[in-house]
């Protein structure tokens, strides 16, 4: 539907997306060849993404899963032996896409004694 308005919108000549990969959007092409500019605030949320990602990153890695599966059982229910959760610190990890947040994460790795490996995202096929 907002795809239809836009498309519908004659004198139409400035679209601003505050989300990122509107690339994905089937009607942009209408819009690009009209000359109607597009702009995006990509980026712009990079910084929280990020450090919401890391904070999953760390969560898994200390296996919050199995604490709140034991919580909602109202169960004690420690790890032991290997089921010990191994540190972080060396462990390898792979950030695939370079964008403001893998950037971020990517940034934050080394800090905690990870060896970061990166790969550029593949651009999306539009059409």
């Amino acid at each position: 539907m907002f795809g239809e308005t836009l498309t519908a919108a004659p004198n139409l000549k400035w679209v601003h997306f505050v989300n990122t990969g509107v690339d994905q959007h089937s009607f942009l092409r209408n819009l690009v060849e009209r000359g109607v500019r597009l702009t995006t605030s990509a980026g712009s949320n990079g910084e929280p993404v990020a450090q919401t990602a890391i904070c999953g990153l760390l969560m898994l890695a200390r296996e919050f899963p199995h604490w709140w599966a034991a919580q909602g059982r109202r169960e004690w229910a420690p790890l032991r032996g290997n089921a010990v959760p191994s540190e972080l610190k060396g462990q390898t990890v792979l950030i695939v896409g370079l964008g403001t947040v893998g950037m971020t994460v990517a940034e934050f790795l080394p800090d905690a004694g990870n060896a970061s490996y990166r790969r550029p995202a593949q651009p999306a096929k539009t059409g």
